[in-house]
């Protein structure tokens, strides 16, 4: 059967495309540098520059692996042998880039660079100028692995292409600017909001590539605090009757208990499920489809967003398996 096209719409201030900043691991400082003297040394997703031979010590994925020894095949080594290429993706690996100081060796990277007006708050972004690294990142099983023990569960849905309408980082070294091409919260004191004209230009290139008749639905991603507001106006602007479906995280992508990219992972099982003609705009967070004019940001924690209004709001859930409990009869995206 063929996969659904999805187009990924990368939206302004989203935390669901931010990640934590790079800090150099101990395996990258001096001995006249600080450490940061944690029990382990921090990992961080990056490319092989070239193959490697790795040897994996046996029974060290599981503490019980090695009570059941008898399941087991016998290589005759206490070790795997495994050839691991850049082409296989990202691996976690200690960070070791430094911090060009003038000196000749560098100073680490340090979160409080974030904080340092003197190195322009450390000089670099933390979000992602589109999500295909998101995405590949959870196909790669970077967060954690499915519920069958793999991974790949993005591409076994659709196939997808990343839009960026009003990303949250952008190429500088190409002209952009923060504020007119890209818009981040962080680091706070060079934060950028969205204005009218930018939000009208969104709408613009949200329904361009719905005239495209290239996708079968659509993900926007955005910052908590402002999806409920985007969603609603495109559910008046937008014509469609295709699945659309915004979401959001309360933590960055590559943080601990991220719930961004499981909100990214139903939202695109719901698409796929090919819902109900006439559902509208959805948010999708937390494993419930809200429908857009009932979705309202409460708390700002996992499983703090609310359906307003007294009357409902939440559609229905979206797991391993979508459920659709109501629709919505109100006029919206194509009938509005």
């Amino acid at each position: 059967m063929t996969k659904p096209q999805i187009a990924v719409f990368s939206g302004p201030r989203s935390t669901i495309a931010n990640s934590p900043t790079l800090v150099t691991s101990d395996k990258g400082r001096l001995e006249t540098d600080s450490y940061l003297q944690r029990r382990f040394d921090h990992l961080v997703p990056q490319y092989l520059h070239e193959p490697v031979t790795v040897r994996i010590r046996k029974y060290s994925a599981h503490p019980l692996e090695q009570d059941a020894e008898e399941v087991y095949h016998d290589n005759g080594e206490n070790f795997f042998e495994v050839l691991l290429t850049p082409e296989d993706g990202a691996y976690l690996l200690p960070y070791v880039a430094r911090r060009d100081d003038g000196s000749g060796t560098g100073t680490p990277f340090e979160e409080s660079d974030l904080r340092n007006p003197d190195i322009n708050y450390g000089g670099r972004q933390t979000f992602f100028p589109d999500a295909s690294k998101v995405f590949e990142d959870i196909d790669r099983g970077i967060s954690g692995r499915d519920s069958k023990g793999t991974v790949g569960v993005l591409n076994s849905i659709a196939d997808y292409k990343f839009i960026r309408a009003l990303p949250p980082a952008g190429y500088t070294k190409n002209g952009e600017q923060a504020g007119v091409d890209f818009f981040p919260y962080s680091p706070r004191p060079i934060g950028k909001f969205l204005t009218s004209a930018s939000l009208a230009k969104a709408t613009n290139i949200v329904q361009s590539a719905i005239n495209s008749g290239e996708f079968d639905g659509f993900i926007w991603l955005e910052g908590s605090p402002h999806l409920e507001e985007t969603l609603y106006w495109f559910s008046l602007l937008i014509d469609t009757a295709l699945p659309f479906v915004g979401v959001s995280s309360q933590r960055p992508h590559g943080e601990l208990s991220n719930d961004g990219d499981r909100n990214i992972v139903d939202a695109a099982r719901y698409i796929a499920s090919q819902p109900l003609t006439g559902m509208g705009a959805v948010g999708i967070v937390d494993e419930q489809i809200f429908a857009a004019r009932s979705f309202k940001k409460g708390d700002a924690r996992p499983g703090g967003y609310r359906s307003t209004g007294g009357h409902g709001g939440v559609l229905g859930s979206a797991n391993n398996e979508v459920k659709i409990w109501y629709k919505p009869v109100y006029k919206t995206l194509s009938t509005s």
